[in-house]
Parts: structure tokens; sequence; C-alpha cells
């Protein structure tokens, strides 16, 4: 996806982009705590993103980018609220299992798919 606008608007104000290595989760550790984990650190990523450019957005003069920065921050909002979630223990978050339905597939351990 071609991302242009954000690019020029974080440069816009007087922002910089960095190159973002993939984490490293280190050795494999058990299902639930690799969770909670990552869980954490994206609840923890997001409140630093939109604590970092809620109050920059506002100055953006350029009509466009400032809607598509304002619904970035939007949709941060709603992943961080989906991981606080899934941080208390929530499992209905993309849905509602039927009663006569066993356990997910277990696909959550692995976070990067290429």
């Amino acid at each position: 996806m071609h991302l242009s606008w954000l690019r020029d608007a974080v440069t816009g104000l007087h922002g910089t982009l960095a190159e973002v290595a993939e984490p490293d989760l280190g050795a494999p550790r058990a299902a639930a705590a690799a969770r909670g984990a990552i869980f954490q650190e994206d609840v923890a990523a997001s409140r630093a993103f939109v604590e970092k450019w809620q109050g920059r957005v506002p100055a953006i003069t350029n009509a466009r980018h400032l809607r598509m920065c304002e619904v970035v921050l939007g949709e941060t909002r709603e992943q961080q609220r989906f991981f606080e979630q899934a941080l208390e223990g929530r499992d209905d978050l993309l849905g509602r299992r039927h009663a006569n339905i066993g356990t997910g597939g277990g696909v959550l351990p692995v976070r990067w798919v290429e």
C-alpha cells in the first residue's frame, strides 16, 4: 500500500520516519505468557503513538492529511482497546463461539507471518 500521504503528513509536522525492525520475541514461551507479552507491547506502543501525535494532528493544514491522520489515530485507539480487553482475558473479541465448540485454533503465538 502506498502511504506517501502519511510520510508527507509526518514530515510536514517536522517528524521523521524510522525503519522499524521486526521485534525479537526471544525464546518460545508458554502460549499464555507469549500472548500476554504481545498484548502488553501492543497496548504500550499504541498508547505511545497516540500520545505522541494527538496534540500535533490539529496543526495539520492540509485537509486530506488531517482527516487521514485522524483516522489513523482513531484506528490506533480502537486497536489499543482491543488489546486491553484481550489482556483482561476476553476471548470473544472477534465474535462469540457456539456453546458446543471447543477452544480456538491457537494462532496467536505466531505473530509475524510472511
